[in-house]
Formats: structure tokens, sequence, C-alpha cells
């Protein structure tokens, strides 16, 4: 899998996008982050597949999971 995380502002507009190709990287990198923030960032990520197409979206408002959508569920 592969994860592209974006922080953005509460109107979405984009801080930063870094690309991950191991959860436990993504992880760590939320967590070191939202640690060194005086803020609680607000994370988007898209989860690809092994085909390169977006699997899910997810949210974090710090290193709490707001939401995570199965792209497939919209698409139908």
């Amino acid at each position: 899998m592969k994860f592209i995380l974006y922080e953005v502002t509460d109107d979405y507009d984009v801080v930063i996008k870094l690309s991950f190709e191991n959860y436990t990287y993504l992880n760590a990198f939320i967590e070191q982050h939202t640690k060194e923030k005086k803020y609680v960032p607000k994370f988007l990520i898209l989860e690809f597949d092994i085909n390169g197409e977006i699997e899910y979206i997810t949210e974090y408002i710090g290193e709490a999971q707001k939401s995570r959508r199965c792209v497939a569920e919209f698409v139908e």
C-alpha cells in the first residue's frame, strides 16, 4: 500500500503533502508532527491499493482518527 498524507487547514488548504510506503512510518510521522506543533493539525490520508487506485480516505485530528471511508462506497 501507498499513503499520501496532507496536512490541511480548517478550510482544507494544503499545508504539507508527503507520501509513505509504510503504515508504521505514516503513524510515526503523525505522532511526532502533532507533538511538535503548538496547534492540533488536521490530516487527510489517501490509501492506495497495489493497482494505484485510491481505496480509503481517512481524516485525523491530531493523532485521533475522525473518519475513514472506502472510496468504492461513493463510486458505485
